[in-house]
C-alpha cells in the first residue's frame, strides 16, 4: 500500500496525462453530474439532519478527535484522488488536528468525493441521537452520490487503462 503522499502524486500524474481526455468522455461526464447532483443531495441532507454540526462540535471537542481519524486517508485510493483533482479540489493534505484525517480542514472534509466508509459512518453516538427515521433518511440520500461515485470510478478506470 502506498502512502498517501505517494498516491497523491500518482494522481496529480495521471490527471496531467489523462485529465482533459477525462472531461471530453461522455460517459465520465454523465457520471460527474450525477455524482454532484448526488453530493449535494448527501450535502443537504446531513445539513438538514444536523450531521454536520454535530460531527464538527465532536472534532472540535473530543479529545480523542473525531471519526475522521488519523490514518483514513489511507483508504482512498489513486481513483477516488484523480476523480476529486477532475472536480478542481486541491488535494494538499493539512489535517487540522494530528490525530485526524490529512483531509479534514477546519470546515469539514476537503474531497468532493469521498470514500464508502466516509459518507455512511455515523458513530453509535450519533446513530443513537438521531433516531431510526433519520437513518433512513441519510441512508436514503447518500444512495445516488455512492451509486455515481462507484459508476464513475469504474468508467475512470476503464478510460486510463484501456
Amino acid at each position: 500500500m502506498l502512502p498517501i503522499e505517494e498516491k497523491i502524486e500518482f494522481a496529480r500524474f495521471l490527471f496531467l496525462q489523462w485529465g482533459k481526455e477525462l472531461l471530453k468522455d461522455l460517459t465520465v461526464r454523465r457520471y460527474l453530474r450525477q455524482l454532484e447532483e448526488g453530493i449535494k443531495v448527501s450535502g443537504k441532507t446531513m445539513k438538514d439532519l444536523g450531521i454536520d454540526r454535530a460531527c464538527a462540535l465532536c472534532d472540535a471537542t473530543a479529545p480523542e478527535g473525531s471519526c475522521c481519524s488519523r490514518g483514513l486517508e489511507n483508504k482512498y485510493d489513486v481513483v477516488l484522488l484523480l476523480i476529486n483533482l477532475l472536480l478542481g479540489v486541491d488535494l494538499e493534505t493539512c489535517a487540522s488536528r494530528t490525530d485526524s484525517c490529512a483531509f479534514l480542514g477546519p470546515k469539514g472534509c476537503r474531497l468532493r468525493v469521498r470514500n464508502l466508509i466516509c459518507i455512511e459512518y455515523l458513530c453509535p453516538q450519533l446513530e443513537r441521537s438521531l433516531g431510526h427515521d433519520a437513518l433512513v433518511r441519510m441512508q436514503t440520500a447518500t444512495g445516488g452520490e455512492l451509486e455515481a461515485s462507484f459508476l464513475l470510478c469504474d468508467a475512470v478506470r476503464k478510460k486510463i487503462t484501456s
